[in-house]
This record gives structure tokens, sequence and C-alpha cells, in this order.
């Protein structure tokens, strides 16, 4: 899933695979789950707004982002909450909010 939401394309057969195996030998699944996807976003690759494009419209790349990854609309406190955090901390950029959605309970449950 995380593969199709950064790329917008399907992952292949093959990557997915050699990614499944790579997980089941790891005990911690976490850290390979942060791992890879570190490597998706370094990649240069995956489609994520600039920094400059996010914050031209922090509220409607809080939109984009949880019908991209949570496939619903964000609560009013969601989008409050968040874009206090954007307007807050010069150096959040949309490659770290898209980690945190990835990385969410709510994304690897749901």
């Amino acid at each position: 899933g995380a593969y199709a939401n950064l790329f917008q394309v399907s992952i292949d057969a093959g990557t997915l695979a050699d990614l499944t195996q790579i997980r089941t030998a790891t005990g911690d699944k976490q850290m390979v789950d942060e791992l890879v996807l570190n490597n998706f976003i370094n990649t240069g690759n995956a489609i994520i707004p600039t920094n400059q494009q996010m914050r031209a419209n922090i509220e409607q790349f809080i939109a984009d982002t949880y019908l991209r990854f949570f496939l619903r609309l964000a609560s009013p406190y969601e989008v409050l909450e968040l874009k206090r955090e954007i307007e807050a901390d010069t150096e959040l950029t949309p490659e770290l909010i898209y980690q945190a959605f990835a990385l969410s309970n709510e994304y690897k449950f749901y």
C-alpha cells in the first residue's frame, strides 16, 4: 500500500516478494517498515508535493494527505493541529509528514 501511495503505481511482484521476504526474516517489523519507507521516499521517484507547494496551501495539503493515506477527510481538529505544526516548524517537510502517515497505526491497520 505504501508503495502505491508514494509512487502512484502498483508495486511489481518481484519487488513485493523481496520486501515480504525481508520483513518476514526480520524480528523488528517497525524497523523494517521505517527503513523500507525511507528508501522509497529517498529514491527521488516518489510523488510528493514540494515544501513550497505544501506551505502555499496547507489546508489543501492536509486534505489531500488524509485522502491519500487514510481514504477519509481530516476532522476539523486534525486539520487545526497539523496546520499548527506545519506553520510552527519550518523544518517539517512533506516527506516527514508522509512518513508519519505511512507509519501510523491508522494506516497500518485500516
